[in-house]
């Protein structure tokens, strides 16, 4: 399932895709999160296990203090789990993204994306050999030719597109900033 940075932060957006993500990638990174199903079962067998050696009350004490109506947990110990919010999948996220960049298990961003001077070239070489074989007797003459007016729009969407990439870029930068800021937090 590897994919893409971009396709990942764009589309990875629940517990549930974030923890299939980690599974197929062999990330372990969600290893001790559970939905609101698993943690039943993980809770059951973390009984079983302190059964052996812990006094029944501290086991009271312990399932006291999990808290109930989440969807998602995050497991800390034996019988001590917390709940998982928004921040908290966020920083699960920003792990994983990590995590996938020191392995370099991206796939490469597809190079069609984006557009440089040359492709903005091979379009107005196209248009214009397109134009020079069925165009010329089929459109009046205009205050600019076809040429003109989709070299035009095709520059312009060049410009966007270069200015999209260069805004992502220093957006993915401005993340990275931010994050290794709070890394000595963690």
């Amino acid at each position: 399932m590897t994919m893409t940075k971009t396709d990942f932060l764009d589309d990875i957006d629940t517990w549930s895709r974030l923890m299939d993500f980690c599974d197929e990638e062999n990330c372990d990174i969600c290893e001790d999160v559970y939905d609101k199903d698993e943690v039943d079962s993980k809770i059951d067998e973390d009984i079983i296990e302190e059964l052996r050696y812990t006094p029944w009350q501290n086991i009271r004490d312990n399932l006291n203090n999990i808290p109930e109506g989440s969807e998602y947990y995050y497991r800390q110990d034996s019988l001590d789990y917390s709940a998982l919010d928004d921040i908290g999948f966020d920083n699960y996220k920003d792990r994983v993204v990590d995590w996938m960049d020191e392995n370099e298990s991206w796939d490469e961003e597809d190079e069609n994306e984006s557009w440089d001077e040359e492709d903005v070239t091979n379009v107005e070489d196209i248009v214009e050999d397109l134009q020079e074989e069925f165009l010329e007797d089929m459109i009046p003459n205009e205050a600019f030719s076809i040429t003109e007016l989709i070299s035009g729009c095709a520059v312009d969407i060049a410009l966007l597109q270069r200015e999209d990439k260069e805004r992502r870029v220093e957006s993915e930068l401005e993340i990275d900033e931010a994050f290794s800021e709070l890394v000595p937090f963690f």
